[in-house]
């Protein structure tokens, strides 16, 4: 024969774990319990044979998004202990992103876009960022004198948001000592305008005559639209030369029309050529 369970003359005792917001980075904020239920004017080391404890799996070093805070290990012989668990919510810390203003003849293909960073926090470095930001602009190799926008965008982390600031490239003109010598430097490194990389042996490869006299050389491929697609320093017709596949990732490039620039020295001074050439 079954017995009827008697009720309990336990009343019940409320446990809250406080939620907590912070922003990664910033000081920890402790944790506390929330009580509601108690009776007879008690306070909680009257209550408990065992006070709770509250835990989170979220430390100082854990990246953006919500964390549980736990209620455990409470014990009363006085109350039936109920437990309502918290959040503990991290926010990512802003991360402020600037260009650098740039400067460049025309003519020329566009510099590195560098960065600079202010807002690290707990000692990080560019190496916290899954996605490193990256400038561009609309400006291209044939760009006329003038300033144009360096736009910052597509970096990513689970740390930081992104506040980009943008920077300034200026195209100045030509000097007669960096471009408007083309046409005379031309007769002494000639380029072979044509590269058809279909393994025939004609025009396989980018052919540039005389360039292995000037070792200190690099030369540079661009789409028409200046996008940089080879470059290489020590250009020599052989071991190192444009086979029309990128220097970077080996991509092989759409047949169309593109342009080089060739800077290399002569007894000191630098020299530069270019011009056009048709991958087929």
């Amino acid at each position: 024969m079954c017995r009827a369970q008697l009720p309990s003359n336990k009343a019940n005792l409320f446990i809250t774990a406080k939620s907590r917001i912070t922003t990664y980075g910033a000081a920890f904020p402790s944790l506390s319990l929330a009580y509601s239920g108690f009776v007879n004017g008690e306070k909680a080391e009257q209550a408990f044979d065992n006070i709770p404890m509250v835990n989170t799996t979220a430390t100082p070093a854990s990246p953006a998004g919500n964390y549980p805070i736990t209620v455990l290990g409470g014990a009363s012989s006085k109350y039936v202990l109920r437990y309502t668990n918290g959040t503990f919510t991290i926010n990512k810390a802003v991360l402020q992103v600037t260009a650098r203003n740039q400067t460049r003849e025309q003519y020329q293909a566009n510099p590195e876009f560098t960065l600079k960073y202010s807002g690290f926090v707990n000692g990080d470095t560019e190496t916290m960022l899954r996605t490193i930001p990256a400038g561009s602009t609309s400006a291209t190799i044939n760009s006329a004198v003038g300033q144009y926008a360096i736009h910052v965008s597509g970096g990513y982390s689970p740390f930081y948001t992104f506040n980009y600031t943008p920077a300034v490239l200026t195209i100045t003109k030509a000097t007669s000592s960096s471009f408007a010598r083309t046409s005379s430097l031309q007769n002494d490194v000639v380029v072979h305008p044509a590269v058809s990389p279909n393994g025939d042996g004609q025009n396989d490869y980018l052919q540039i005559d005389n360039i292995e006299k000037y070792t200190d050389n690099e030369v540079m491929i661009l789409t028409s639209s200046g996008t940089l697609v080879y470059k290489a320093k020590g250009y020599d017709n052989y071991n190192n030369r444009f086979d029309g596949y990128s220097s970077g990732g080996r991509i092989k490039q759409q047949p169309g029309n593109y342009m080089y620039v060739i800077n290399y020295y002569d007894n000191g001074e630098q020299k530069r050529v270019t011009g056009y050439l048709m991958i087929k």
